[in-house]
């Protein structure tokens, strides 16, 4: 039986999602000792992608966002619009702030980008964006999970405000009982556009994320996976999808449905032993193939 080597953080999600809840885990996880693995899901230190400073590959890309970075000149006479400010490291608004255009720095503060904010699609009048669930492997293989998970503010939205309580959607951070995965409550949002359109954005961004990933890693690179949540919200007039951001662990939320993510966790250790892939729950790209 093959052993996958995940980190701590991982394993401890996997062991609470199934474990805890009545389910043996998928597969053969350990942490810990990565000697007698024949799989691997570990991060090295030089590829980081998890943290912010490395969406600066992404500037210029027509799905990602205005945004500055570090030590970057601001942009001026923008008094009319919000930027979003954001710590390289910070997850869940921890240490992001909201700021009018007629309030910024000049020069984008160390360890922060600074991020245009989108006019978004809206559900309900609350404003909303989607983390879709990912796992790839160092060599240009990726499985995109369909059941997208849309995390919605429980706030009517308000333009131009700089109230983060109108603003974020993480239901970590807004404690949003609206929250929900797409199989909990099919077609209430653009899917089929959204999924068309993360088929054609995703192979482009991990284009660009696999080579960062990659440095200083010394493992069998073909036997190597990463599991992420790519985070994406729609512009409101067109509903097209921009990418906000990568999570190099994308967690859970009971709240969510355990099922959701004992689903997204069983059928990311299917694609990385190997076995049959489901083409109704997922998407499979080679980046070898992606033109």
């Amino acid at each position: 039986m093959n052993n996958i080597y995940c980190y701590k953080t991982l394993f401890d999600y996997l062991t609470n999602i199934f474990c805890r809840n009545g389910k043996p885990l998928p597969a053969n996880y350990v942490t810990g000792n990565k000697k007698y693995s024949d799989k691997f899901i570990f991060h090295s230190i030089e590829g980081d992608i998890h943290s912010k400073k490395n969406l600066k590959v992404f500037q210029g890309d027509q799905f990602f966002p205005l945004t500055f970075f570090e030590g970057e000149k601001t942009p001026i006479n923008v008094d009319k619009k919000i930027f979003f400010c954001k710590e390289y490291t910070g997850d869940n608004a921890r240490n992001h702030e909201l700021l009018s255009g007629d309030n910024l720095p000049p020069l984008v503060p160390p360890n922060h980008l600074l991020q245009e904010e989108i006019i978004p699609t809206l559900y309900n009048k609350k404003k909303f964006d989607m983390r879709v669930l990912t796992c790839f492997s160092r060599d240009g293989h990726i499985m995109i999970y369909k059941n997208i998970m849309y995390m919605i503010n429980p706030n009517a939205y308000i333009k131009n405000s700089v109230d983060l309580a109108h603003q974020f959607t993480a239901p970590n951070a807004t404690k949003s009982k609206i929250s929900f995965f797409e199989k909990v409550r099919p077609g209430e949002l653009n899917f089929k556009n959204y999924i068309n359109q993360l088929e054609m954005i995703i192979p482009k961004i991990y284009k660009k994320l696999i080579p960062i990933a990659n440095i200083g890693y010394s493992e069998r690179i073909e036997n190597s996976y990463l599991i992420g949540g790519l985070d994406f919200i729609s512009i409101g007039e067109t509903d097209k999808l921009m990418f906000l951001e990568y999570n190099a662990t994308p967690g859970y939320n009971i709240a969510f449905g355990i099922e959701n993510w004992q689903e997204f966790y069983q059928l990311t250790t299917d694609f990385i032993l190997g076995r049959e892939k489901n083409l109704d729950d997922c998407i499979y790209i080679s980046l070898e193939d992606f033109k």
